[in-house]
């Protein structure tokens, strides 16, 4: 998980926040489970893409890390945190992420808070790298 150039963080109410408990962290990797989009578009956006489910209603963002070609339906993301909003849709704060040549490895490509409805949880864990 090592980039070349500054960090921008995101500005995250940690009060509404429920963080996820079953990441591993180890040096330098992340051990974590596995989720993919499901019915869902991507549309860019000024300083993000905006992602849609399939009524077309939208459901959240991702942000990239770099300028990229993008792949939606190839990548993966791992859930890291739950907003406790009671007022709207559960959302989930991500990492997006894609495969690497070294299978079951991924590298994060980016981050996003997007509709629960349009995650899907997939069987075991992953490693980040």
């Amino acid at each position: 998980m090592a980039y070349d150039g500054g960090i921008r963080f995101l500005d995250i109410d940690e009060t509404k926040t429920t963080w996820t408990r079953n990441l591993e962290y180890h040096p330098r990797e992340l051990y974590a489970e596995l989720a993919s989009f499901r019915n869902c578009t991507q549309t860019e956006g000024k300083a993000q893409w905006e992602v849609f489910g399939s009524d077309q209603t939208k459901k959240g963002w991702v942000q990239y890390d770099t300028e990229d070609t993008r792949d939606f339906n190839s990548e993966r993301c791992i859930v890291i945190g739950r907003v406790n909003d009671t007022t709207s849709e559960c959302q989930f704060h991500i990492l997006v992420i894609k495969p690497t040549d070294n299978s079951g490895v991924y590298e994060r490509i980016g981050v996003g808070l997007v509709g629960a409805t349009i995650i899907s949880r997939c069987p075991g864990k992953v490693r980040l790298v």
